[in-house]
């Protein structure tokens, strides 16, 4: 799954998310990604362990983050998700940060979470639909990365 996400979001490459590991960076691409996540991992009110290894593994290979910086990202973001009134200052800065690929790949990811506990609430459903809007892809894109997450094959256009 984390190889996917690499690749699904560029892994880091020229044109794609900061790395955020400079003395300067105020990580706002990552704590956006985190804060979503963990969104999505608390949209059925109970976050396994699991899921919360998975988002973190995640941050850390796609940001190149060490494990302080993901605790760091992951504390951030949950104080930020907790305090925020909604989800579209955190969709607004990944919409300007990152490209449409790469958007498409996090929500694959969003999707794995909400799915890796083989339960699928309306709660997340709803959630993870809203988030796709939010993230400004098309209805057609998300369907395809729910199918991926799901470890479904996408038709061929």
């Amino acid at each position: 799954m984390l190889r996917a996400l690499k690749h699904l979001l560029g892994g880091g490459t020229a044109g794609g998310p900061r790395s955020g590991t400079g003395p300067q960076s105020d990580r706002s691409l990552e704590v956006a990604a985190a804060a979503l996540l963990l969104e999505s991992a608390n949209a059925d009110d109970h976050v396994h362990t699991f899921e919360h290894t998975a988002i973190a593994q995640a941050l850390a290979t796609h940001f190149r983050l060490d494990a302080t910086g993901v605790e760091e990202v992951l504390a951030r973001a949950e104080r930020e998700r907790r305090e925020a009134i909604d989800l579209h200052g955190f969709s607004a800065v990944l919409v300007r940060g990152l490209d449409e690929r790469q958007r498409l790949g996090l929500l694959e990811v969003i999707w794995r979470v909400i799915l890796s506990d083989g339960q699928l609430t309306a709660d997340e459903s709803i959630l993870a639909r809203k988030l796709g809007n939010l993230l400004d892809l098309r209805p057609e894109d998300v369907a395809v990365a729910v199918r991926r997450a799901r470890g479904e094959a996408a038709p061929r256009t």
